[in-house]
């Protein structure tokens, strides 16, 4: 999982290359403090090279979560949720 700031950073927890990777199943956190907005990126490792396979950028999520089931359709896919609203 990598998480992008508003001006091309990345969150040191959630880089995508040495951080942020083979996430056990459960609820994560992070900062945004400096930051107005974000994005998460997932992906999964292919045929020996990552390959994204969705990403979501949202100002104001309340939780976000990704549906780790290697078996699922819907597999790699963000979910997020920002108030009331639910949007994946």
């Amino acid at each position: 999982m990598t998480i992008t700031y508003e001006d091309a950073s990345t969150n040191a927890n959630f880089n995508g290359i040495t951080t942020g990777t083979n996430l056990a199943k459960g609820n994560y956190s992070f900062s945004l403090i400096g930051h107005t907005t974000y994005s998460i990126s997932v992906f999964k490792v292919g045929s020996g090279a990552p390959n994204v396979i969705g990403s979501v950028g949202r100002s104001n999520a309340r939780g976000v979560d990704v549906n780790k089931s290697p078996t699922s359709p819907y597999f790699g896919r963000v979910y997020s949720v920002n108030g009331n609203a639910a949007f994946s």
